[in-house]
């Protein structure tokens, strides 16, 4: 299924950015991510690092593609561990947040709610 996935991403890419908007929880690509080969394979060249995640069980979903996300996520978090080549903590966050007013710098982002992901090194 990983397989499919990338060649659809791939076909994506070659049709020159067709997106893809399934609806998506980022928590479950998170703990998916967390559980992968890569993510195993990341840790065992940063085994000084460790990844702490706090992950709010009531997330709202997002569209987009799952294909993309997972490889924001796993290029964040790997990111963050070379950053720390003594070690450290890696800190993985979701929460919903409420904007009160429309972003100046973004002109898509109105007031409402919207779920927030955040990786951080310590």
């Amino acid at each position: 299924m990983k397989a499919s996935a990338n060649v659809q991403d791939l076909l994506t890419l070659a049709r020159r950015g067709i997106p893809t908007g399934e609806i998506v929880n980022l928590n479950k690509l998170i703990v998916e991510y967390l559980s992968s080969p890569e993510f195993i394979k990341m840790k065992s060249f940063h085994h000084q690092v460790s990844v702490h995640s706090e992950l709010d069980d009531s997330l709202m979903n997002i569209s987009g593609s799952p294909v993309h996300l997972s490889k924001t996520i796993m290029n964040l978090v790997s990111n963050a561990a070379e950053s720390m080549p003594d070690g450290g903590t890696i800190r993985i966050t979701t929460y919903n947040r409420y904007l009160y007013y429309k972003l100046t710098a973004y002109d898509h982002m109105q007031e409402g709610n919207y779920p927030v992901f955040s990786v951080s090194d310590e």
